[in-house]
């Protein structure tokens, strides 16, 4: 007698496959990120001040959507790799100012490359033309949830997790 397989129903629903298929390709990059000793966390600090330049840490926290009380170790890990650095601000002695290093920056370039090889690489079964409509459906829905949770949010409550800015930009979730 054979053993029992157990199959998932991937026919289900549109929002189970999109959660399967986003939960792989999050898997594969936070393998890369792993092989550089790095979390989605402290590429999405890193890609941050890339963009931005100088922020403070409750500013970094805000903008990847990480509990500020999260942060430092988080940060401590970049800087003792040399990836960023901190330093008191001229203008309010109680903030400090963190800054991507070129060391940094080098590491994000290296990491968006990386990045782009796992997308191309699990977006290869579809053509062009079919990974430009599922990015433009994705954006439409996307920008649809934006506007929602715009329209319903209230006051933010003490100790409610900060909102994630959209970066449609960006090729692949940190």
């Amino acid at each position: 007698m054979s053993a029992p397989t157990t199959s998932v129903p991937f026919e289900g629903g549109t929002s189970f496959l999109l959660t399967t298929c986003g939960s792989e390709v999050r898997r594969r990059w936070a393998r890369v990120l792993s092989d550089h000793g790095l979390t989605p966390h402290h590429f999405a600090l890193l890609e941050v001040l890339d963009h931005v330049g100088g922020a403070s840490q409750k500013e970094l926290a805000s903008a990847v959507g990480v509990d500020p009380r999260n942060a430092p170790p988080l940060l401590d890990l970049l800087d003792s790799r040399d990836l960023i650095t901190r330093a008191d601000s001229t203008l309010d002695r109680r903030r400090q100012v963190i800054e991507i290093t070129s060391l940094g920056r080098s590491i994000v370039g290296l990491l968006r490359t990386t990045g782009m090889e796992v997308e191309n690489e699990y977006f290869a079964p579809l053509a062009p033309h079919e990974r430009q409509e599922l990015r433009r459906l994705l954006l439409v829905l996307g920008s649809r949830s934006n506007r929602e949770e715009q329209k319903s949010e209230t006051p933010a409550r003490s100790g409610t997790r900060p909102r994630r800015p959209r970066l449609d930009d960006q090729p692949f979730l940190y």
